[in-house]
């Protein structure tokens, strides 16, 4: 969502002064479930934050993320991070789900800054221990390019019918 704004100030000698016309974008909170998982659709500029949202997770989190991409679409993730050196992580690997490449490992406190490739679905974990807590994470989610539109299947065909189903098929020359 987008919205503008502009500050108007009056000073007490009398002056006054107004700025430019400023475009502010506001994005939604979306969070890692604690346990499980959850998935954000292509182009979902987000925030993204822990299960503890503005305070601290809890232990033995074990959830994430998908972040769906496709097309040109590339997923920006930014922003600060704090977890328990030793035990606690931040993953964000590769497509969807845990069993991907892991692109990156965040842990201690620190910026995350992680640039996917083009059309890369990435999946954002959090999992804790049982000891020391923090704050988590609070990262922006952005995204440039596009997003695959939906398509339209052509060569739709419908073989071996019976009362139960049928064979279903088609062609989809940019589908992933």
């Amino acid at each position: 969502m987008q919205s503008w704004y502009y500050c108007d100030v009056t000073c007490d000698v009398g002056s006054t002064g107004s700025s430019a016309v400023k475009q502010v974008d506001i994005l939604p909170v979306n969070l890692v479930p604690q346990t499980g998982s959850a998935s954000l659709p292509c182009g979902t500029n987000t925030i993204l934050r822990d299960h503890g949202d503005n305070g601290n997770y809890v232990e033995f989190a074990d959830g994430y993320m998908v972040l769906e991409a496709g097309g040109t679409a590339v997923i920006s993730i930014a922003g600060p991070y704090g977890t328990e050196s030793c035990c606690d992580d931040i993953f964000i690997y590769d497509g969807i789900g845990t069993g991907g490449t892991v692109l990156a490992n965040y842990f201690g406190t620190g910026t995350a800054n992680f640039t996917g490739a083009p059309g890369q679905t990435v999946t954002v974990r959090l999992a804790s221990d049982l000891s020391v807590v923090g704050f988590g994470f609070d990262f922006t989610v952005s995204y440039t390019g596009t997003c695959p539109s939906c398509l339209t299947p052509t060569g739709l065909t419908a073989t071996n019918a019976t009362a139960d189903g049928a064979d279903i098929s088609w062609n989809c020359t940019t589908c992933r």
